[in-house]
């Protein structure tokens, strides 16, 4: 069985990509969004792509893990419920994701944060903490500049240690020029969280997918030229295929040679379908290669759910320059670690790091040697700078 998933980080400017396989964590994710609804978003999101982006999110989290929306303006409001993601969960986010609106007359950031960070205590031990927040524009709480000022000022002073104390990490989105760049960035990186900042409301079903990529470990399979395998530890995997305006309706093809689409779907498959995107859910899906009748995107996925897992340790999102990052992957069965030699030799683990279009291997190994600390443990490790 081969997965494959790509975890960036930003090292000094540079882009790093590891393309290794990363599994579900023991810790469950909880994952808080805060959606902008001001007025400015009138003209930074005419066309509500913040609707269709949260379908994306929502209808990608993984069962059992917790998570809840909210919409702020000059009032911080409830749009789904935060829970346990389960499909009545997700089918209520999908109906509520129509209620995203631009009407709000302030941006009162401050009161967002505190309210999604309400029933977080202690140590994140057990739950991996994450807060989406996407904003268009700056802390503006009152037409009294001062009152703004000071509620900015609250957010840096003392919701950021908070955050950091409770081990939250917020994923920043700006979605315009005019937005607090330097706060957004600031909450990002102290509370070692990433940072998008998008000129265009285009781009958000793309960025929603690269901070879902963030906030959870997700099982995936590598799709080459369009085509990926499944075996029969996968039990059901979920196809996210891009489309552009002009793109012919998406099509699938089985390892039986069956080709099918949305209307044609065989009873195992659900279907999702928006302007931009696809979304499949197929349960007991046919072992051998399928193809994707679409065109080639980067960014689609195949997410499964097996109980065969790698797992791979948590990543900085910030990385000072010469700093030396250790990097350790695992395979799981059932949840737990595989240290049988008879299995483990049939293993390769492969890295690379992805600069600037150019691919360089990384030499990750279970024997011992070049940042590998014990030889034969199941643990292969490498370190990176």
């Amino acid at each position: 069985m081969r997965f494959l998933s790509k975890t960036q980080q930003v090292l000094c400017g540079c882009l790093l990509i590891l393309s290794i396989s990363v599994g579900a964590a023991e810790p469950i994710t909880d994952l808080r969004v805060l959606v902008d609804v001001s007025g400015s978003m009138k003209q930074n999101d005419p066309a509500y792509l913040r609707q269709p982006a949260l379908r994306l999110l929502t209808n990608l989290l993984p069962k059992k893990s917790q998570a809840g929306v909210w919409l702020f303006g000059e009032t911080v409001d409830v749009l789904v419920p935060h829970g346990e993601v389960d499909d009545a969960w997700r089918k209520n986010a999908e109906a509520a994701t129509s209620k995203v609106h631009s009407k709000g007359q302030f941006t009162d950031i401050e009161a967002g944060l505190e309210t999604v960070l309400k029933g977080w205590s202690g140590s994140a031990d057990n739950v991996n903490r994450h807060v989406i927040l996407l904003t268009d524009g700056v802390v503006d709480v009152s037409k009294t500049t001062s009152l703004s000022d000071a509620s900015r000022q609250r957010i840096i002073n003392q919701l950021i240690p908070k955050l950091k104390k409770l081990g939250a990490k917020v994923h920043t989105i700006a979605l315009s020029s005019n937005a607090d760049h330097d706060l957004m960035r600031l909450l990002s990186i102290e509370s070692n969280g990433a940072n998008e900042q998008v000129a265009n409301a285009d781009r958000l079903n793309r960025i929603f997918l690269h901070l879902f990529e963030k906030a959870t470990k997700q099982d995936t399979l590598p799709i080459v030229g369009n085509q990926f395998e499944v075996d029969s530890s996968i039990k059901e995997l979920t196809l996210l295929v891009f489309k552009a305006s002009n793109s012919v309706p998406t099509q699938l093809t089985s390892p039986s040679g069956n080709n099918f689409n949305k209307d044609s779907r065989p009873a195992n498959v659900e279907w999702h379908t928006e302007t931009s995107y696809d979304l499949l859910t197929i349960k007991k899906p046919a072992e051998g290669v399928w193809k994707i009748v679409a065109d080639v995107d980067p960014d689609n996925r195949v997410l499964v759910v097996t109980d065969l897992k790698m797992q791979v340790s948590d990543l900085p999102a910030h990385v000072i320059v010469n700093d030396l990052v250790n990097v350790d992957v695992k395979l799981l069965q059932d949840g737990r670690h595989i240290t049988k030699r008879a299995f483990l030799d049939f293993i390769s683990v492969e890295s690379e790091r992805v600069f600037d279009g150019s691919k360089n291997p990384l030499n990750i190994n279970d024997k011992g040697v070049e940042g590998d600390i014990r030889r034969g443990d199941g643990i292969f490790s490498t370190e990176i700078t």
